[in-house]
């Protein structure tokens, strides 16, 4: 699609179908849905539709940016995301590989209590690169929980070599689930946890493809990529009820 917001974005995947609250229900996934922008040139935007339901609510969001090899901003990329015009808040950006200038990154958003419906969570950046194998993926996952109030804690990351798969392991609780977002140059496929979306474009970076997968464990809950012989990032959160 084109760069303006007023664009759906490419769709290769299908969300899930939004998910009713319940009442007296705990910590649940609600929508989760993805899109992209190929060549998207030094500044733009897109949409993705998701879904936001409950009295207690949760976005995360996950944008990964694949900058062409030979023509790297050097992480002077600019990206920023909102949901119904109201600004997410950035936890942590995390190269693709151990090198600066390694040609992607993932960055990991989130917003509390998102306006409820189906809104757009619109991914933005400035300052990018413009070749043409360059990549923007962008998607969230929705929570709710009609218990209690919802947060986060634990933010870990880790970056990959090529040879090895992005693979973090997250401190968290029964009831708890962990999310992530990855990046990969050649396959983000998720091979432990669940995957929630998953769009791989292009090998032209070391993050021309990205996922968002969940899990959940008593104590530690993992989540790992496919080692595609490329090098790679990944972001992960605790999302848990506060009482």
């Amino acid at each position: 699609p084109s760069a303006s917001p007023s664009q759906s974005p490419s769709a290769s995947q299908s969300p899930s179908a939004s998910v009713s609250p319940s009442p007296g229900a705990g910590l649940t996934i609600n929508d989760y849905n993805s899109g992209q922008q190929t060549a998207p040139g030094a500044s733009g935007s897109f949409n993705v539709p998701i879904a936001v339901n409950g009295t207690n609510r949760l976005l995360v969001a996950y944008v990964s940016y694949g900058e062409e090899v030979g023509d790297r901003p050097d992480g002077n990329v600019i990206i920023s995301a909102s949901y119904n015009g109201d600004p997410m808040t950035g936890l942590l950006r995390k190269e693709s590989g151990s090198d600066a200038g390694d040609s992607g990154y993932g960055e990991l958003f989130y917003l509390v209590n998102p306006d409820t419906g189906t809104n757009n969570l619109t991914i933005s950046w400035v300052n990018g690169g413009t070749g043409g194998q360059t990549v923007v993926i962008g998607g969230g996952v929705s929570f709710y929980s009609e218990v209690s109030a919802l947060n986060i804690q634990t933010l870990t990351s880790a970056s990959n070599e090529a040879g090895s798969a992005p693979t973090i392991t997250v401190g968290t609780a029964t009831g708890h689930i962990v999310v992530a977002g990855l990046s990969e140059g050649t396959d983000a496929a998720v091979t432990v946890g669940t995957s929630l979306w998953n769009r791989n474009v292009n090998a032209g970076s070391s993050a021309g493809n990205a996922s968002m997968a969940y899990n959940t464990g008593a104590a530690n809950a993992t989540i790992t990529g496919t080692n595609d012989g490329d090098k790679g990032a990944i972001i992960g959160i605790d999302v848990y009820e506060t009482s």
